[in-house]
Parts: structure tokens; sequence; C-alpha cells
């Protein structure tokens, strides 16, 4: 596995602690956790995560007026997944702890992360 972020190698390691009865919890925990979406955004306005079979919205914000230059500005991540679909709110939970905040060149440097 590539280097990945800080915050998302702890919860990586978090996971690679546990049993898996365990890891079913922690990700149900994770699923309990999802920020709720700020007033200004819409579930409508926000872009879909095609081939999943929950709703899972996703929509990404950065200051591109930012004088640090585009991959080190942090890029926000904000996901909306139904409470009804705890697995993919954990998901989704896991992606926003682990990646909210960064710089857009570190997300997109993440092994195995498609965007």
């Amino acid at each position: 596995m590539g280097t990945l972020p800080a915050s998302l190698a702890e919860i990586v390691d978090d996971f690679a602690a546990l049993g898996d009865s365990d890891k079913v919890t922690l990700l149900l925990e994770f699923a309990g956790e999802l920020p709720p979406l700020p007033d200004d955004l819409a579930t409508e306005a926000m872009e879909p995560v095609p081939e999943c079979q929950s709703p899972l919205f996703l929509t990404v914000e950065w200051d591109d007026q930012a004088e640090t230059g585009d991959d080190e500005t942090p890029v926000r991540l904000f996901f909306s997944a139904p409470q009804e679909a705890p697995t993919t709110r954990g998901f989704a939970s896991i992606l926003h702890e682990g990646l909210d905040g960064l710089p857009a060149a570190q997300i997109v440097g993440v092994e195995g992360l498609q965007l």
C-alpha cells in the first residue's frame, strides 16, 4: 500500500487491529459519525456516486482563490447517505474523516482511490 495521509492511516490501523465482528462494529460507529450536510448544500446539487446500490452523494469544495496554489489548497468533502444504509454511511464517514481538509494533491495521491 502506498503512503496514506496520517488521518487515513490511523483509521486503517484501527481496522487492522480488530477481528471481523469488531470491524463491523467500528464501521457502524463511523456511520453514526458522518457529519450532516451544511445548510447551503442540497442533496440534489451533489454528484451521485455511480454503481452504489444505496444513494450516496458527494460534493467537493475548495478555495480556488487561495494563495497557496491548487496542490496545497485544503479540500472539503461533503457526503450524504441515508440512515437506512449504515455500511455506505460508514465508508463515506471513513473517507470524510481520513481525507477532509487535506490538500488536493495528497487526496489524489492515495493509492487505489478512484476520483
